[in-house]
């Protein structure tokens, strides 16, 4: 989904950062640790960059990547 969305939206597109932070969250819930922490290192610089630091998706997906430590502790 979120290369779908880069490819129509564009990748600066909010619902296009949306969907690689979730994705980044998905695959920290899988257990897949250092794409998720690579994921929503990279999609962090781009809300940054594109949204500035104060703004409140900036502030989520920051949160998000904070989190990623503790979400191995998710289930189903």
């Amino acid at each position: 989904m979120a290369q779908d969305r880069e490819r129509i939206l564009g990748a600066d597109h909010t619902a296009s950062l949306n969907a690689r932070r979730n994705l980044g969250l998905a695959l920290a819930i899988r257990g897949q640790h250092n794409r998720a922490r690579s994921v929503l290192t990279d999609v962090l610089a781009d809300y940054i960059r594109v949204l500035g630091a104060a703004h409140p998706y900036t502030a989520s997906a920051q949160s998000s990547l904070d989190r990623l430590p503790s979400l191995h502790e998710f289930t189903w």
